[in-house]
């Protein structure tokens, strides 16, 4: 592998006086401060989407900040190997000994979910080789249940059982890939599910939809579940548009 960050050395630290731009001026990581060396009581972690994949897009134009660290192509699997090289690099110059992810950010998400989970046993591979010798573990990983419009009205608060189902699948998923790298812990993003449930949305009549209610299902049920669906579109919102039509109705009528 070629080196990605050209004519950048190694950081360490040179003191306060410094006027080393490349240098630790109060970050010293093998001063030991209350009987703990500075890198264990601040133990950094690299998160793979903003340093590997943000690309500074905001809602005025593009990005701006070329991430493809050599690949020919984004959104590949080349390119998500690309990612694990870089970050690998970034974090050795950086001496930063952990990382942390979403699923989407270490490979592209395909149509069908079996395809992306069959990506993300590839990078986790392909990121365990990379590490092998080296000290950079993992520090937690989690699941994006956000970027997919999918999601649009939630993932554990969603008012479709399928998109349930799915958001259940990537949690499993993301569980297994981070014990897999040897995480020290997960994340579980803050959601709830009565709000929406207690409104009776159609999906959760179902038999499914009320075993899940009652807490009866486990994430490898709804797993195999969304592995059979293999993918959900963007699905209809049905509260969003309900509450804007009350609105419209309000300013129409002069009320």
């Amino acid at each position: 592998m070629s080196e990605i960050f050209q004519n950048i050395p190694v950081i360490r630290y040179e003191g306060p006086d410094s006027t080393n731009p490349f240098a630790f001026k109060y970050y010293d990581p093998e001063r030991v401060v209350m009987g703990k060396k500075m890198k264990d009581q601040l133990p950094f972690a690299m998160a793979w989407w903003h340093n590997l994949c943000a690309n500074g897009v905001d809602m005025f134009g593009r990005g701006t900040a070329d991430k493809r660290f050599g690949a020919a192509e984004e959104g590949t699997m080349e390119h998500a190997k690309a990612k694990v090289d870089a970050g690998i690099e970034f974090m050795k110059k950086l001496g930063i000994e952990y990382y942390c992810f979403h699923d989407v950010d270490l490979v592209p998400e395909a149509d069908d979910i079996n395809e992306t989970n069959r990506r993300l046993d590839e990078i986790g591979d392909y990121i365990l080789e990379k590490t092998k010798g080296t000290n950079i573990k993992c520090l937690w990983g989690t699941a994006n249940m956000f970027s997919n419009p999918r999601f649009m009205n939630g993932a554990g608060s969603t008012n479709d059982v399928d998109v349930y189902c799915f958001a259940a699948a990537q949690v499993k998923k993301a569980i297994e890939l981070t014990v897999k790298l040897g995480g020290r812990g997960y994340v579980f993003w803050g959601g709830r599910i009565e709000g929406y449930t207690e409104e009776k949305y159609s999906s959760f009549d179902s038999d499914l939809g009320k075993r899940i209610r009652k807490g009866e299902t486990t994430l490898a049920e709804l797993a195999a579940r969304a592995a059979l669906l293999k993918r959900v579109d963007t699905p209809i919102s049905g509260k969003q548009e309900y509450l804007e039509g009350v609105l419209n109705n309000i300013i129409l009528s002069g009320k």
